[in-house]
């Protein structure tokens, strides 16, 4: 007798055939213009699946109208990593075809050993006067500079006359690459040795060059937190406040269309936190029931919810709102608070998803490196749900070379990992997927029992360090600074 599990196979493969047989029969020639909307429309995997229909489809599918389309909306998404000048309209469909893929899975040579290394698609200089990233800061303030320019494009002037330094930013691109919105963190000397501390959202025209500030906020400090680290993230209509020392933190959070906040006192101090649309991800770390393992415990809010709830207006009050999502996940047993990672991206693939990388280097009772990569789907598909989904995709124990470790939120869409030794070496690691298994956490023999995975890996070339090593979230672009200029290194 028949298998259910064959029956329903039976059955989808039947139905795809009478889709496949209808479409031939039933499409009008005169139907290509409706169908090329249709697809336009449509997102990648939906194309590709479209493509396999009929040859007919295919055609269409593969038509430069299509991917146009579709890397168009990724561009708007400030998703496509490309070469400053270049132009989607000049594009033909093989390459429009090869910038989707380089987007969704890293350079080609990222993903294979060559003695010559990495291939270099394009590679620019930037010459300011300080040591800097594109858009950086520094004492004086807060400067953008032009990539296809090489130019000074924008400065952070402020609101005060005294002597400030722009200690933290954070920007996100809208509107289809012509504005940036700012978070600016900035200390003020008000004199002697007083210092005033203030968040300003920027609204940055990248076209015309202009900006204006849409919300200042003066951050409340107690004397334990005068002197403390002040960092910002931005996303959509909120930003995030992260301020403390190991004694005292606190989370603030800002709505910027209401110019509200919310003030949050943490209890743990080994966390990491950040922002996607509409939503607040944090991950912190506590011992296990048993004493022997750590445990890590990662949360979701909806970040209206946070402002909302009920608390004493301006004055602090503990994170204990109930998250939407709250899933824990097992760590090898040591002495130590493990380190571990988090980083997101949203899917070029599916509007509305997102890929949540988490890395927890392990300390194992053996001489090889270890770390633990979970990897994650988070779905805001508001207008099915009220709720977003988190899926498992994958966890994998890698043994990674020497004593590389994990630089914070340095992993790709495409599974990249930039690394980096105390000698200052570089290297890129492709965190290749090869266990599909869906269960949360390590059991307790995993360090003699689980499958470790080594990881394909290139060298880079030596790089001048001054300051911070960027890997862009699509496409393996590099900015870092050689020979008292900035370098931007486009990979094939």
């Amino acid at each position: 007798m028949e298998s259910r599990s064959a029956f329903k196979k039976r059955v989808l493969l039947s139905g795809q055939s009478s889709i496949r047989a209808s479409s031939k029969l039933t499409l009008p020639s005169d139907s290509d213009d409706v169908l090329l909307i249709i697809l336009c429309l449509c997102d990648i995997p939906t194309v590709l699946s479209m493509s396999r229909v009929s040859k007919r489809l295919h055609n269409l599918a593969f038509s430069r109208e299509v991917w146009f389309a579709l890397m168009s909306d990724l561009r708007a998404r400030n998703i496509i990593d490309y070469v400053p000048g270049q132009r989607l309209e000049d594009l033909t469909v093989a390459r429009l075809v090869d910038l989707a893929q380089r987007t969704v899975q890293g350079p080609r040579s990222f993903s294979k050993q060559e003695a010559s290394g990495p291939g270099f698609a394009h590679q620019i200089f930037l010459n300011p006067s300080l040591p800097a990233d594109v858009l950086f800061s520094d004492w004086d303030g807060m400067r953008c500079w032009s990539v296809e320019g090489d130019r000074l494009f924008w400065e952070y002037e402020g609101h005060w006359s005294s002597r400030f330094s722009a200690v933290w930013y954070d920007a996100e691109v809208t509107e289809g690459g012509r504005v940036a919105m700012i978070a600016v963190a900035v200390a003020v000397v008000l004199g002697g040795s007083q210092i005033q501390k203030y968040v300003d959202i920027v609204h940055l025209d990248l076209v015309e060059g202009t900006s204006f500030s849409i919300f200042l906020y003066p951050v409340p400090l107690s004397e334990e937190l005068l002197t403390s680290p002040l960092s910002v993230k931005i996303c959509g209509d909120f930003a995030l406040v992260q301020m403390g020392t190991h004694y005292h933190e606190e989370l603030i959070l800002l709505k910027l269309s209401t110019r509200s906040s919310r003030r949050y006192s943490m209890t743990e101090f080994n966390y990491k936190v950040l922002l996607i649309p509409g939503y607040m991800i944090l991950l912190n770390c506590e011992k296990g029931s048993d004493n022997l393992y750590w445990e890590l415990f990662l949360h979701v809010w909806n970040i209206d919810s946070l402002m909302t709830h009920p608390g004493q207006g301006r004055h602090e009050i503990e994170l204990k709102a109930p998250p939407l999502i709250h899933q824990s996940i097992m760590y090898p047993p040591g002495r130590s608070s493990p380190a571990f990672f988090l980083s997101a991206h949203a899917s070029p693939l599916r509007r509305g998803h997102y890929t949540l990388w988490l890395a927890c280097p392990q300390t194992p009772r053996t001489t090889r490196s270890l770390a633990t990569i979970n990897k994650y789907d988070v779905s805001l598909q508001v207008l099915r749900s009220q709720e977003p989904s988190l899926q498992q995709l994958s966890s994998e124990t890698y043994d990674l070379p020497g004593t590389w470790f994990v630089a914070d939120s340095r992993i790709s869409y495409s599974g990249h990992v930039l690394r980096q030794n105390s000698a200052g070496a570089h290297r890129i690691c492709w965190l290749t997927s090869q266990n599909k298994s869906k269960q949360s956490g390590i059991d307790d023999k995993c360090l003699e029992e689980a499958r470790i995975h080594e990881c394909p890996t290139i060298e880079l070339q030596p790089f001048e360090m001054h300051g911070d090593v960027q890997l862009s979230g699509y496409g393996g672009t590099l900015t870092f600074w050689r020979e008292k200029r900035i370098a931007i290194e486009f990979y094939e």
